[in-house]
């Protein structure tokens, strides 16, 4: 996945989370590093498909890298 402000992550699935009592599904994005991104349901429009050319996978950014 590509999100616009974190760059390239790779998709783990969909969570159910709770937080500060509310709860929520989230998109789980992982990044270089071991990072996590929990991305609301509803912040969907932040985030994309890879499209990218060969079979190789895509090198994941860190999240507040340089490089994105």
């Amino acid at each position: 996945m590509v999100h616009e402000q974190h760059g390239i992550g790779r998709y783990a699935g969909l969570v159910h989370l709770s937080i500060e009592g509310k709860p929520g599904d989230y998109l789980l994005l992982e990044y270089l590093g071991g990072d996590k991104l929990y991305l609301p349901v509803y912040r969907l429009n932040l985030v994309g498909r890879y499209i990218g050319s060969g079979d190789a996978s895509p090198a994941l950014d860190r999240l507040g890298g340089p490089r994105w």
